[in-house]
């Protein structure tokens, strides 16, 4: 490890943390929906399955979502629909890409089947455990654990490229343990 981190500190002018950061396989998992995850930027995924405990979205797979800092301002009802980023989560399998909006006035709109299935007290959890305030978008993905996880990540990855989240000067090593 001394080796590696004296190699990129005297070619690449770049000083490595030591250790590095470890995630477990089931942390990076949980929080980036990959093994290999992308650290150079803060989205990351919440599980919010036993928020939709009662609703017919919760089919006996789970239910995940990415958060969007001001993803309200950078896409459309119609890009969300149609767009990219509606078929960037088709190539990864989705059969399609629900989502929810915080206005500005904190009042939520989207997809109705979420908003219509949601009690006062769970639309404020959600929003609560999302940390997501007004202006914020709501990327969802339901199913299996493995689906959600490749939807989601894709999704994360192409968010944070076209939002210019990426930091491409810094390296960010981490190393996932306990893997399967």
């Amino acid at each position: 490890m001394l080796v590696l981190l004296q190699v990129f500190l005297e070619i690449k002018g770049v000083q490595l943390p030591n250790p590095f950061p470890r995630l477990t396989y089931a942390e990076a998992m949980s929080r980036y929906g990959s093994d290999r995850p992308d650290t150079r930027f803060d989205l990351e995924l919440k599980d919010v399955s036993d928020i939709f405990l009662e609703s017919p979205l919760q089919s006996g797979g789970i239910v995940k979502v990415l958060c969007v800092p001001s993803g309200t301002k950078s896409y459309s009802n119609t890009t969300l629909k149609k767009g990219d980023i509606y078929n960037e989560a088709i190539k990864s399998g989705a059969k399609g890409l629900p989502f929810l909006k915080v206005l500005d006035d904190g009042e939520v709109e989207g997809i109705p089947a979420l908003a219509s299935n949601l009690n006062p007290t769970n639309m404020e959890e959600l929003l609560r455990r999302c940390s997501a305030g007004p202006g914020d978008l709501i990327l969802f993905a339901v199913g299996h654990h493995a689906s959600v996880n490749k939807t989601l990540d894709r999704l994360r990855v192409f968010v944070a490229h076209e939002l210019g989240l990426v930091d491409n000067v810094s390296l960010w090593p981490a190393f996932c343990t306990r893997c399967l």
